[in-house]
């Protein structure tokens, strides 16, 4: 009887695991595009990552990122022109990015997947003060 049960329970406990481990056929072929993407953008030009886009970012909560499905997709970005999904190339470009939830912002990035994806790199800090210069120099008269 104990046989039988142990049996079982490693069958249902294995059943969630094997649908994890399967690959995801939409997901690879992403990737690969991405990846081609990517390729074609480094020969064309090597030094430039990517492009300034200003907009508002909002940033999903954890049951927007469960109802999305996509684990990669971390909210949006919204131009004046377009909605991008955003995606990051860091999980420290999340941190620098969290103070902006909710807010205009500039970063650099680029857009994948027929303009629906925003794969941010970095962001850009504009404003008075990270323009303003420190005065040099002595006693003026």
């Amino acid at each position: 009887m104990k046989s039988i049960m142990l049996s079982l329970l490693l069958v249902f406990t294995s059943l969630p695991l094997a649908r994890a481990a399967a690959p995801n056929p939409e997901k690879e072929a992403e990737n690969r595009r991405a990846q081609t993407e990517e390729e074609a953008e480094r020969k064309a030009n090597p030094e430039n990552f990517g492009s300034n886009f200003t907009g508002k970012l909002a940033l999903f909560t954890k049951e927007q990122k469960e109802e999305y499905g996509d684990a990669s997709v971390y909210g949006t970005f919204t131009t004046d022109k377009k909605m991008y999904f955003v995606k990051l190339t860091s999980e420290k470009t999340l941190d620098a990015l969290k103070p902006y939830d909710g807010k205009s912002c500039t970063v650099t990035a680029k857009t994948r997947d027929d303009n629906k994806f925003l794969v941010i790199q970095k962001l850009v800090l504009t404003g008075a003060e990270y323009i303003y210069q420190k005065r040099r120099g002595g006693v003026g008269m």
